[in-house]
């Protein structure tokens, strides 16, 4: 798993690019930006229990989409809404 930024990180497995967002504002800005700005759909999301006290939120792209596109795209944004919901 390779982080990106502040609460994203990306990992390959089983032919899927896959996020792992932190926090559900900052899934749903990035969900946005993929989708608006970039023109990258994702197949499904689904939200992942770390522990007891925290969950993330994994978007998982289909093969068309390279872990490089995706992190390209991620690392165009300014860093600010990053740090949102960290503590």
């Amino acid at each position: 798993m390779k982080s990106l930024k502040s609460n994203v990180r990306i990992y390959s497995e089983n032919e899927l690019t896959i996020l792992q967002i932190d926090t559900w504002e900052l899934f749903d800005f990035i969900e946005d930006y993929l989708i608006e700005e970039c023109d990258i759909i994702y197949d499904y999301h689904k939200e992942v229990s770390n522990d007891s006290n925290h969950k993330s939120y994994n978007l998982y792209f289909p093969s068309k989409y390279s872990q490089k596109t995706i992190e390209t795209a991620i690392n165009k944004l300014d860093n600010n809404p990053f740090h949102k919901g960290k503590s």
